[in-house]
């Protein structure tokens, strides 16, 4: 389903691990990519994964989450690294925030975004999709996770295709 985004839109993915789970994702950053060449595409992810997404030639910049562990949640353990990333998404808001993670530590991200588009599936598991504007039907659960996740940028108007996973530079 096509949605009207500005000629170059700022468009977030949120995908913050694990390893294998940010790798299945590429799919969809160039599927993405794609369907909106000139769009400033974001990717916020955990610093032990950023050098998956470093220099990706899809990707315009990558932002860095602290990880959430529940015995830090409320008192955290980097206050600034926190209040930085907070200010950057109040602050900087983007057009879509996509969250393919679709969990409660991905949603607190998604929920303090500024955008008036939230993107991701219905029904996932911790309650996460109460931070969506938009919530695509839930997904087949035996369908691959490069499938699973590819068919968000389906939904938001990359035409139907093999997926694709260049890596390295150009």
């Amino acid at each position: 389903m096509p949605h009207n985004l500005s000629c170059r839109p700022r468009i977030l993915l949120v995908k913050l691990s694990s390893f294998g789970d940010v790798l299945h994702a590429l799919p969809t950053l160039v599927a993405l990519r794609a369907a909106y060449p000139s769009a400033h595409i974001t990717w916020l992810v955990e610093a032990a994964y950023a050098p998956l997404l470093n220099g990706h030639p899809a990707l315009d910049e990558v932002w860095l989450a602290p990880r959430l562990r529940p015995a830090e949640f409320w008192s955290g353990s980097n206050p600034a690294v926190w209040r930085r990333l907070v200010g950057q998404l109040r602050t900087r808001p983007f057009d879509l925030v996509v969250d393919v993670q679709g969990l409660l530590k991905s949603a607190v991200w998604v929920a303090l975004a500024k955008s008036p588009r939230k993107v991701g599936y219905d029904r996932t598991r911790e309650l996460s999709y109460l931070a969506l504007t938009a919530r695509v039907p839930p997904f087949d659960p035996e369908a691959h996770a490069v499938l699973r996740y590819l068919n968000l940028a389906h939904y938001l108007g990359a035409p139907p295709a093999p997926p694709r996973l260049p890596v390295g530079p150009g």
